[in-house]
């Protein structure tokens, strides 16, 4: 595990803790393989009834951090167990998915890009009143990830989806 993704466990929850204050907790390819690695830990645990995951400091989390996807550092990322080291947004994803165990998330400060994408694929979204959201892509030149083109209107409708995703403006959880 790395120190950038914390986990512990009180009381039958899992706390799946995102650890980059300092960059809002922008994920990188070894958050990835952590929260993944966190997922499967949970889920092999008789004791653990539900997973929490949040973030440390005043974020929830901004996004992937863009200049560690921009290196092809391979080879060099951690991983605690099983998975692809070339692949961990795939094995991050596949955990989410394969999950049997409910997910939370308890959001706070920003969420963006891939910190809201991850969220259309929770159980429980608890945010707080001040939160704000943004799926970035269309401003980024990028195509939205993890099925959010699928999701998002699963959930709010078309027409609210096509808002979101085709102008990129920030919303709250209102």
């Amino acid at each position: 595990m790395s120190e950038q993704i914390k986990y512990k466990s009180e009381n039958g929850v899992f706390h799946l803790i995102l650890n980059r204050p300092e960059k809002r907790n922008a994920l990188t390819r070894v958050m990835y393989a952590g929260i993944g690695d966190g997922i499967e830990k949970a889920e092999k645990d008789p004791k653990i009834r539900v997973i929490l995951i949040y973030g440390n400091g005043k974020s929830f989390c901004a996004g992937n951090d863009l200049k560690d996807f921009q290196t092809t550092n391979k080879g060099t990322e951690e991983r605690s167990s099983g998975g692809s080291e070339t692949r961990p947004t795939g094995d991050f994803m596949g955990s989410i998915l394969k999950s049997k165990k409910p997910i939370l998330a308890a959001v706070h400060g920003f969420a963006i890009g891939v910190g809201v994408t991850m969220l259309l694929q929770y159980d429980l979204i608890y945010a707080s009143k001040d939160c704000r959201f943004q799926f970035p892509f269309v401003n980024l030149g990028l195509v939205p990830e993890f099925g959010s083109t699928y999701r998002l209107p699963e959930l709010v409708g078309y027409n609210r989806a096509a808002e979101l995703l085709f102008f990129g403006d920030w919303f709250s959880a209102e």
